[in-house]
């Protein structure tokens, strides 16, 4: 009988993948229809063979492969639907009629088909002189795609499909990794997470770095567990995935990389070792050492030595979009022109934080299907962030129980510092941007979703009520300010000062901590 299943869900993954490329050849033809509809079912199959192989490398339960099989098929349908809809609904802009979201990606994807049409090396991705890419390893991925796969025709939906299939590995990586720290529960939970965010979506739904950053970490991750008892297997996953982070984004390498060898050094149970903690020094030196080649020899840092390279890079980065951030905004602008310059970058890099604003994105006057994809980035991080922002207050509470945390709070607490470390070092790379800032921010997504999963879970156990409270002063953040950027946009609204509104926010979220301390107060005498 098992025989016969494995039989029936063979053939339903073959009809799948010729039902995906069928509609991809459809949906985006070329004068070669049947190389379409062929590379397009074999790019599909590579999908559906991950979830099958990386199900039974991983032993991942059947549960949790659905979410692999609902974040593959969701990246398929998001991908088709930007490409189809964005030329025709998008704004008028060269990335847009062309059908990509991100001007990064048209660039970068625009430039793998130069690349593969050229002749040239494909190490010439590396050589810094491509906008589209200043690292070079997605670029040299894509054109290597383009050159080998499909050199008669530009197919920029094969990327797509491995994008895609990329995102089942992250998805069933990132499972075993948070079931092995937190649990059964919260591994679903982080797996679902993975698959809807909705920044990841779209991310991984186009020709973004990130489609390959996040699954690469998640593989890090879980390189961790087999340390305990296979270290050759385990060093050999980090290594690999260690390396493939450093070519497609050094710098987040280095951080996720000094992530993972503080969870590892904070292993409860686990002997201190100076031998231990030299060879990851040597690994962190060596990765930091290729970080300082790759940005040396960025044109815009070149001459730069030492430290130097490391602040250029971000002086360069928060000043470039820093000015974009205040040209945009008129009132940012105005609170900038009050405070004065010490205070500017500590206001943008908190401002960054809560972008893309909700309230400003529910109402913003662009075109429909901006407003909507606006919506839902903003909706998903504003889910996730007071999941994150409690967790990490939560670890140090010196009341909770060691049933919550198994022993874990050492690791706990670094992962809450390192999230959130991440969130505000994001914010102030980007400065403030409204499309950067969250992309950079989405890259360590399977740490944040792990923990926020845990949080969650802890949630139903301890039934805290502080959290709620907290949820309360974020949904009186949106309301305000919701109501103050109607006020801006529509003539019946009575004009509101934004400080008006701050100290009606800032007085409400006082009364509600008030309130909530005086509330324990009387339930504990």
């Amino acid at each position: 009988m098992e025989h016969w299943n494995r039989r029936l869900l063979a053939a339903l993954a073959v009809g799948l993948a010729l039902f995906i490329g069928a509609v991809c050849a459809w949906l985006a033809p070329s004068p070669n229809g049947l190389a379409d509809f062929g590379l397009y079912s074999l790019f599909a199959g590579l999908g559906l063979f991950s979830l099958w192989w990386g199900g039974r490398l991983f032993q991942v339960d059947p549960r949790a492969c659905w979410a692999g099989l609902a974040a593959w098929l969701l990246r398929i349908v998001v991908g088709l639907a930007l490409m189809l809809l964005l030329p025709v609904v998008g704004n008028d802009n060269a990335p847009s009629n062309a059908g990509y979201l991100f001007d990064d990606a048209f660039r970068r994807d625009t430039q793998a088909w130069e690349l593969a049409q050229s002749g040239q090396p494909l190490g010439q991705a590396f050589s810094g002189s491509f906008s589209g890419d200043q690292y070079g390893g997605v670029l040299a991925l894509y054109a290597a795609v383009y050159r080998v796969a499909s050199p008669d025709t530009h197919r920029p939906l094969l990327i797509i499909l491995l994008g895609a299939a990329f995102t089942v590995w992250g998805v069933m990586a990132a499972w075993v990794a948070t079931k092995n720290w937190f649990g059964a529960g919260p591994a679903y939970l982080a797996a679902w997470i993975l698959a809807l965010y909705p920044e990841y979506v779209l991310l991984s739904a186009s020709h973004m770095r990130e489609a390959l950053v996040i699954p690469l970490s998640a593989a890090a991750w879980y390189g961790l567990i087999p340390l305990r008892q296979n270290r050759r297997l385990g060093w050999l996953t980090l290594a690999t995935a260690g390396l493939g982070l450093l070519l497609v984004q050094p710098a987040f390498a280095v951080v996720f990389l000094i992530a993972l060898a503080g969870i590892w050094l904070l292993e409860s149970g686990v002997r201190f070792s100076w031998r231990r903690l030299a060879l990851l020094g040597l690994l962190l030196a060596l990765a930091v050492g290729i970080v300082f080649s790759v940005w040396a020899s960025l044109p815009s840092l070149q001459g730069s030595r030492g430290l130097e390279v490391i602040t250029n890079w971000l002086s360069s980065n928060f000043n470039v979009q820093i000015t974009q951030t205040e040209r945009k905004s008129g009132w940012m602008q105005t609170i900038l022109g009050d405070i004065g310059q010490q205070a500017k970058g500590a206001l943008v890099t908190a401002y960054g934080v809560f972008r893309p604003v909700l309230p400003a994105a529910l109402i913003s006057p662009g075109v429909g299907i901006m407003r909507l994809i606006e919506s839902l980035r903003a909706l998903g991080w504003y889910l996730l962030a007071p999941l994150l922002l409690y967790g990490a207050a939560l670890t140090f509470q010196r009341s909770l129980p060691e049933a919550l945390h198994s022993g874990r709070i050492k690791q706990l607490r670094w992962l809450g510092l390192v999230i959130w470390g991440w969130v505000v070092l994001a914010s102030a790379n980007a400065g403030g941007d409204q499309w950067d800032n969250p992309r950079y921010r989405t890259m360590l997504l399977v740490l944040q979703a792990a923990f926020a999963a845990w949080v969650w879970f802890t949630l139903q156990a301890s039934r805290d009520r502080w959290f709620w409270r907290f949820a309360g002063i974020e949904a009186v953040f949106v309301a305000l300010f919701t109501y103050w950027y109607i006020t801006r946009m529509a003539d019946w609204a009575p004009d509101v000062h934004i400080y008006v509104i701050s100290a009606c926010f800032a007085a409400v979220s006082a009364g509600i901590v008030v309130w909530g301390i005086l509330s324990d107060r009387k339930s504990s005498s």
